[in-house]
This record gives structure tokens, sequence and C-alpha cells, in this order.
């Protein structure tokens, strides 16, 4: 196995032991490889967004401009589980992003999802990657 560092490019398809907290920075640092395409493009790791039912964390949340000048929030989860990941768990992220009035979700998942969950998330127009 190979050790981890978060600000190096590493290949996915190779086996390689980490934390969920070293896997939501992998996370981060892939979505800041492709930021150059958009204008004011940022990524932070555990940041609170707030909305009618209360402020929450977020893995991740991604931000930029486009179109001159809109503003875009993309949401990020990241699941690290020993099981694929589950409708409820979309449904809860729906929630929260029309609660904080984001544009986008995103789940990041290192042992897929279930059927219903990927269902869910299509119908709900979720990004769902493994």
């Amino acid at each position: 196995m190979r050790n981890f560092n978060p600000t190096s490019p590493w290949n996915p398809s190779e086996s390689v032991e980490l934390s969920p907290q070293e896997y939501e920075l992998q996370v981060v640092t892939w979505l800041k490889s492709v930021g150059d395409s958009f204008e004011d493009f940022s990524v932070n790791h555990l940041e609170y967004l707030s909305g009618e039912g209360g402020q929450y964390e977020f893995d991740a949340v991604a931000k930029f401009s486009a179109l001159k000048g809109a503003r875009f929030v993309i949401l990020v989860e990241c699941k690290k589980h020993n099981r694929p990941v589950e409708r409820e768990d979309l449904l809860t992220l729906w929630a929260k992003l029309q609660d904080t009035n984001a544009q986008k979700a995103m789940v990041f998942a290192t042992c897929g999802f279930q059927s219903g969950a990927l269902e869910y998330a299509k119908s709900k127009n979720i990004a769902t990657i493994t």
C-alpha cells in the first residue's frame, strides 16, 4: 500500500489505506485540480453552511462564478464506508441542498451506491462518483 499524501495526485485504482478525513482531503485535491476552468473557484474542506434548519457541516464545499458573475455552490459529501451508500444518505443530502439554496450536490463513495440510492440521485440530479 502507498502512503497517502493529499497534495500529490495518485491513481485511485490503486489500493491505498487512508482514513475518512484523508479521503475527504483527497477529494478536495481532485476538485481543486479542475478549478482552473472556472472564475473565482474555491474548495473548502469541512465547511459550514446555514439554512432555515440551522447550520450543516459538509465534507467540502466548492464555489465558483460562471457566465460573467453567476455564483454557484456545490455541496460535496465523501463516504468511505464498507458498504454501498444508501438512499437515506442521499435523502438527507437533498434536504440540506434545498435548505442551503446550493445549486448542486456530489457524493464521492469508495464502496459504490445501492440501486435505490442511484435511482434517487438521478431523479434529484445529485452526482454520484465511485
